[in-house]
């Protein structure tokens, strides 16, 4: 039973890494696989940056959950979601452009991203090891 769970989860890995890839990556996103379209900037900037990236993410966080015995803390889940929507949103400047809204969200998702990481790293020192 466990191999057909792991088996499912790589597949589920393996669907969010393409997925995430396709929209991240593609670019025209007026029309894509999903059944609806975007026709505005602004929506597929949003779509690209938080849809893929999250997804990404997900893969990520999956194929590591699968592959490794370590324990992953909440602070380095949120950091890696948070790297792959600025990825995202980064990939977006170069097919969107740089509009204002996205100007807007990525200085905030950064600025998240990076007290996200320091407030993990000051934690992380203090963590005593030897309980």
């Amino acid at each position: 039973m466990e191999k057909i769970v792991k088996f499912i989860l790589a597949l589920f890995t393996c669907l969010f890494l393409v997925i995430g890839f396709y929209v991240m990556f593609k670019a025209d996103l007026s029309s894509t696989i999903f059944p609806f379209t975007i026709d505005n900037l602004e929506t597929a900037a949003e779509f690209r940056a938080v849809f893929g990236g999250s997804l990404l993410a997900f893969g990520y966080l999956l194929l590591r959950f699968l592959t490794s015995s370590s324990n992953v803390t909440v602070s380095s889940i949120i950091i890696y979601i948070l790297v792959c929507i600025n990825s995202g949103r980064i990939i977006s400047f170069f097919y969107e452009g740089f509009l204002s809204f996205t100007l807007y969200s990525w200085f905030i998702e950064l600025s998240l991203l990076i007290l996200v990481w320091f407030a993990h790293k000051k934690r992380k020192n203090k963590i005593d090891y030897y309980l």
